[in-house]
């Protein structure tokens, strides 16, 4: 696989980036959600991986997942590579509270920052799905 850019991000602790990975410093949960391939027997199935400085785990998240995180330190820097040019017109945000996905983020709500992206994507079953 060839990649096309790297990105580096710096987060501040109980900030949440829900549904559309290696930390530098900090901890992070990352769910990851096998949500566009509807053929695939893991459809609408997550697994959550806990990424950290101490543990110093990446993860591969392919393309037809969604996936999020959250923030579990009081900050956190991590890296990410993509394989392809961002591509705002094929973007969509599955909401980070769907009752159908049930994803665990470790923190209630009142402890989260939520962009107004975040709180307002749309049901996983509204979600536009590939064979």
């Amino acid at each position: 696989m060839k990649f096309k850019r790297f990105i580096s991000v710096f987060l501040l602790c109980t900030c949440l980036t829900g549904l559309f990975l290696t930390p530098a410093a900090g901890a992070l949960e990352v769910p990851d959600i096998d949500a566009l391939r509807k053929s695939s027997p893991t459809f609408g199935k997550h697994v959550c991986v806990l990424l950290s400085e101490e543990n110093k785990r990446q993860f591969f998240i392919p393309r037809g997942f969604a996936h999020g995180f959250v923030v579990l330190s009081e900050e956190a820097v991590f890296m990410y590579k993509v394989d392809n040019k961002y591509a705002p017109q094929a973007e969509a945000s599955i909401v980070y509270n769907d009752e159908t996905l049930g994803i665990d983020w470790m923190l209630g709500e009142s402890q989260m920052l939520l962009s107004p992206k975040d709180k307002e994507g749309m049901a996983f079953r509204d979600a536009v799905y590939f064979e």
